[in-house]
């Protein structure tokens, strides 16, 4: 009975230890809710806005995920073709072009390894909001429109939960309609950047705004036939 009894209380004891370790061992997570923010504010409260692609990304060798993109068009804060090094979100595709929002973090990012399978030692900048200042883009043939050609579009995906898009957008799903955390396609992007160069002549800080609204994403209908092939590649 008493050996029974013994052997019983080991058993428990080996059980429980481990789950009493690993009590003691788990640390204290912060849960930050996202602001909302209205796009023109997101854009002043940001050091860099620009179109990028996404070229590689890396989760082990630094202390933080990184990416590397490359500027496509810049709003503010970059130059075209430079390379950006942000984060700290994983998730990000790799190929894929992005509209960042970013800060830029005055400590260089220092690699834990001499690696050379690493970027090195690199200027670092957030993506901020808890994540919902990167946004997706894509050609998307999803929208309502009386002609073919109205319902595809070059889109921005936006969670508008969080970021406050103006009325004069279209969306899909429609801003009627209720989605995970509220994103959604917007569309008619030139209206959405024409805000930001308002902003932007009201600083003083353009010099030909109407040239800079003209050239902002280019010609729109290379840049959809350019997509569309991409999205077909990618679906074979």
């Amino acid at each position: 009975m008493t050996s029974s009894l013994h052997r019983l209380l080991l058993l428990i004891i080996v059980v429980i230890s481990p789950q009493l370790t690993w009590a003691q061992q788990v640390k204290e997570v912060t849960i930050v809710e996202p602001g909302v923010i209205k796009l023109a504010n997101l854009f002043k409260m940001a050091d860099a806005v620009a179109l990028v692609k996404v070229v590689s990304g890396d989760t082990e060798n630094y202390d933080t995920a990184v990416y590397k993109a490359e500027v496509v068009k810049s709003f503010k804060g970059a130059e075209v073709g430079e390379a950006v090094y942000f984060g700290p979100y994983v998730g990000v595709r790799l190929g894929w072009e992005y509209v960042l929002f970013l800060r830029g973090v005055a400590k260089p990012l220092v690699p834990k390894t001499t690696s050379n399978v690493n970027y090195g030692t690199v200027h670092y900048s957030e993506v901020f909001n808890e994540g919902y200042s990167s946004m997706e883009t894509s050609y998307e043939c999803v929208f309502d429109g009386k002609q073919i050609a109205e319902h595809c579009d070059y889109a921005v995906r936006v969670c508008t939960d969080y970021i406050t898009l103006p009325k004069s957008l279209a969306t899909f799903p429609p801003m009627t309609e209720g989605t995970p955390f509220g994103c959604r396609w917007a569309t008619n992007v030139q209206k959405l950047w024409n805000m930001k160069i308002n902003i932007m002549k009201s600083r003083g800080t353009m010099h030909n705004p109407m040239k800079t609204a003209m050239t902002l994403w280019g010609d729109n209908n290379a840049r959809k036939n350019g997509m569309a092939t991409q999205t077909i590649s990618a679906t074979r």
